[in-house]
């Protein structure tokens, strides 16, 4: 059967290739490989909020914030719609939105009850969807990609001194700003680097410290070249993250990429990152200051850490497993 398939995104792009080049990571890291073999062997691919052809696969991506009055009842009846006619729904689910009380809840709500699949990036969401959908509902497992190629560790200490790497979307930022007010006294000649948009450097100009930050700031904008300059400066990498919030189902997508660029990281233990924990140390912790302290001890930890696990995360691996989702 040819595969006639259309995806729900608000972002405009007309091919698949264009998703590679997104600065949306749920399109680079989720759609695109879940599309590029498809489209290469074939498939019938179109995009957008309006549906004017009949698919027999209806792929439904994230709906992001803006205009979603709008587009929650619309993305809502065509999902019913491809459904009626005999076609597949699936759904990418990303972010626990069920919990997390935002503005896409609503569509979240009765959107994981019409999809037929549903693809989350870690058994920890899919364990908390399941409670919510029941046992009977399809939910599958696939790893974000792994977008960067991997780096040796760092034997010695980058020149402009110790220096750490956070990266990350704006809105974990408030983890974030209370690292930085937590930062030990230890590390103060480090260095931070920081990798995200304008938002995040607004958000910690608002935040209130307890003191004056002791670790040097330096903020990169985000493209991904950017990101893997700055991998190449640092010497290892911090993840803070709220194990109370809707953020601790997270992808464990930081954190692979963190280790696949070979720095040594300390970071939350989110439930998606303990499946690693032989490969990182847990925020706080004495082991961690060590790390921060001399990070390139670690050297034979995240060498060990490539040579397993990052052919898991390659475009090769991740289309397989969406090709058996679509198809």
């Amino acid at each position: 059967m040819h595969l006639n398939l259309h995806v729900l995104s608000p972002h405009g792009h007309s091919t698949v290739a264009e998703l590679s080049e997104s600065p949306l990571a749920s399109l680079r890291l989720r759609l695109y490989p879940a599309l590029t073999t498809l489209a290469e062997n074939g498939a019938t691919i179109t995009f957008g909020d309006t549906i004017t052809t009949k698919p027999n696969t209806l792929v439904v991506g994230k709906i992001g914030a803006a205009n979603i009055e709008v587009r929650t009842p619309l993305w809502l009846e065509h999902m019913r719609c491809v459904q009626k006619s005999g076609g597949r729904v699936v759904l990418d689910y990303t972010d626990h939105h069920l919990v997390a009380n935002s503005v896409m809840t609503p569509f979240y709500t009765e959107a994981v009850k019409i999809a037929d699949r549903i693809a989350v990036p870690n058994s920890a969401l899919k364990t908390a969807l399941l409670d919510h959908c029941g046992t009977g509902k399809d939910i599958r497992v696939i790893d974000d990609l792994l977008e960067y190629k991997p780096l040796t560790c760092k034997t010695e200490c980058t020149p402009d001194g110790p220096t750490a790497l956070w990266f990350g979307h704006p809105s974990n930022a408030p983890y974030l700003a209370e690292l930085i007010n937590r930062w030990p006294q230890e590390a103060s000649d480090h260095r931070l680097l920081i990798v995200s948009s304008k938002q995040t450097i607004d958000y910690l100009q608002r935040y209130t410290f307890s003191a004056p930050p002791t670790v040097k700031l330096a903020f990169v904008p985000w493209s991904p070249s950017n990101l893997s300059s700055a991998a190449d400066s640092a010497d290892y990498c911090v993840i803070p993250s709220d194990l109370e919030s809707a953020k601790r189902y997270a992808s464990n997508n930081r954190l692979v990429t963190a280790l696949a660029f070979g720095l040594p990281t300390v970071a939350a233990p989110l439930p998606s990152y303990m499946e690693f924990s032989d490969y990182f140390n847990v925020l706080e912790s004495r082991a961690a200051l060590e790390t921060m302290l001399n990070p390139w001890s670690q050297s034979s930890v995240i060498a060990d850490f490539q040579n397993q696990f990052i052919s898991r995360f390659s475009l090769a691996a991740l289309t397989q497993h969406w090709r058996a989702i679509l198809s």
